[in-house]
C-alpha cells in the first residue's frame, strides 16, 4: 500500500516548505489477504518490511484463519513479488498445503484486493486529516492505520473479493486447474 505527496506548484519567489519529521521511524507494511469464503473479516497484518520471513508469517496466519477448512489445500492468488517466490515461503506454503497461483505480470487490475487497498487509503488519509496531533509520530501513524483496517467490514471485503474482473480470472483459473487434473480445458 504506498502514499503519494499530491502534486502542487507555487510561484518561484514563494517557495512551498515541506517539512520532513525527523521522527519518521520505519517503513509500515501491511500484508492482506480477502476470500468471498472467509466467514469473518478480511486478514491485515502490519509489519516493519516485505521479505520471505514477513510473508511466511503471513501464510501462516492465513492458514488459521482458515481454520474450517484444515485438511484441505487453500489457493492463493497474488502478484509475482520476490518476496513471494523466495526459499523459505516455498517451504512454509508446502508445509501449510497452500498452493499460490500468480497474477500476470502487470495485471494489478485483475487482482480483488487492489479494490480494497484503495478504500483504506482513502479511509487512512481521511482519519488522518481530522486527527490533530502536535507532533505525528510512528506510533500514532500505526494506530491509525489499524483503525482504517478494522473499519473494513465483511461486507466490503466480500464484495471486492468477487470484483475486478472476477469472472475473467475464475473462467482462467479453473481452466489451469481442469489442465492440472488432466481433465481437457
Amino acid at each position: 500500500m504506498w502514499l503519494r505527496n499530491k502534486c502542487s506548484w507555487s510561484y518561484y519567489n514563494q517557495p512551498i516548505h515541506h517539512i520532513i519529521n525527523e521522527d519518521r521511524g520505519c517503513n509500515i507494511t501491511v500484508h492482506g489477504a480477502i476470500s468471498s469464503q472467509f466467514h469473518h473479516r478480511a486478514l491485515f497484518v502490519q509489519t516493519k518490511t516485505t521479505n520471505g520471513k514477513s510473508v511466511a508469517k503471513f501464510m501462516e496466519k492465513l492458514r488459521g484463519h482458515f481454520h474450517y477448512a484444515r485438511n484441505k489445500r487453500i489457493k492463493v492468488v497474488l502478484d509475482n513479488a520476490r518476496p513471494h517466490i523466495s526459499p523459505i515461503v516455498k517451504s512454509t506454503i508446502e508445509r501449510l498445503r497452500i498452493d499460490f497461483l500468480f497474477m500476470p505480470t502487470c495485471t494489478p487490475e485483475l487482482n480483488s484486493i487492489e479494490c480494497l487497498w484503495s478504500v483504506i487509503k482513502r479511509d487512512f488519509k481521511r482519519r488522518l486529516a481530522e486527527v490533530k496531533f502536535e507532533k505525528l509520530n510512528q506510533q500514532n501513524c500505526k494506530q491509525i492505520l489499524q483503525a482504517s483496517l478494522n473499519a473494513i467490514t465483511p461486507e466490503t471485503q466480500a464484495t471486492a473479493a468477487v470484483n475486478n474482473n472476477r469472472q475473467f480470472l475464475d473462467r482462467i483459473w479453473g481452466m489451469i486447474l481442469a489442465d492440472e487434473k488432466g481433465s481437457p480445458i
